[in-house]
């Protein structure tokens, strides 16, 4: 167990430059960028002296994106874990670095476009530097979930007035393609591939805030799922 220290610093970890959370490329067309927004806060772990600390986004006077926090004291090398979104413990639960709880959300809304606010993220670990020094370079994340984009189109004479509202995947054979699942992010390296992890939930089902007319042009839906090869049914 954790024994934090009575005695608080602050940590900053500079978020981005300019203020990129992700980037999902798409070779044969896009980047899809995330820019970290102003409510977005990312949990830490420090070694076996700070448990699941809560770091906000702060902005400098000249724009630059950093995250903050007040941890216990730490030395020089300590490792720091971090994952994305923070998630605050239950009263009495004990939160450890090997088995933060994730979430992948069996319902998802798509306001405008792309939307990669869904995908959960694990920090590669990094030594720290010497306490009351800022880390200037960004945390290296990596995506849980897997970003889907479906081409949704028709004949807008056959379905004159109809519009997308929403699209679902149902997994077959008993396949959990989202929900909350345990992760060791003490495991994230530069190099190696992600552990397998099982949600909870066979379904996904994205809602469109702004209902799509159908259209010959079609409409793109993005989705979030855990990544995997799956059978099952798409509904429009």
């Amino acid at each position: 167990p954790v024994e934090a220290s009575s005695e608080k610093v602050e940590l900053r970890i500079v978020a981005g430059n300019p203020d990129s959370k992700t980037t999902f490329t798409d070779p044969a067309a896009e980047d899809y960028s995330v820019i970290w927004q102003d409510d977005d806060k990312v949990g830490l772990f420090i070694a076996d002296k700070t448990a699941n600390a809560e770091a906000g986004l702060t902005r400098s006077e000249s724009g630059k994106a950093y995250f903050l926090s007040k941890v216990s004291e730490y030395a020089e090398e300590d490792m720091l874990y971090a994952y994305y979104p923070y998630a605050a413990a239950a009263e009495g639960e004990t939160v450890a670095a090997t088995a933060v709880k994730l979430e992948i959300p069996a319902a998802q809304a798509q306001k405008d476009g792309f939307n990669g606010s869904y995908n959960p993220m694990v920090a590669v670990p990094v030594a720290l530097p010497a306490p009351g020094t800022a880390i200037e370079e960004p945390l290296k994340f990596r995506h849980l979930g897997a970003m889907v984009e479906l081409k949704i189109n028709g004949d807008a004479t056959k379905h004159a007035g109809e519009k997308i509202t929403s699209v679902s995947f149902a997994a077959k054979d008993g396949g959990k393609v989202a929900g909350e699942f345990s992760f060791d992010i003490t495991k994230v390296t530069e190099t190696e591939a992600l552990a397998e992890y099982a949600g909870s939930s066979e379904t996904v089902t994205v809602a469109l805030e702004t209902p799509v007319a159908v259209s010959a042009e079609g409409a793109s839906v993005f989705m979030t799922v855990i990544p995997g090869s799956y059978n099952g049914v798409f509904t429009v």
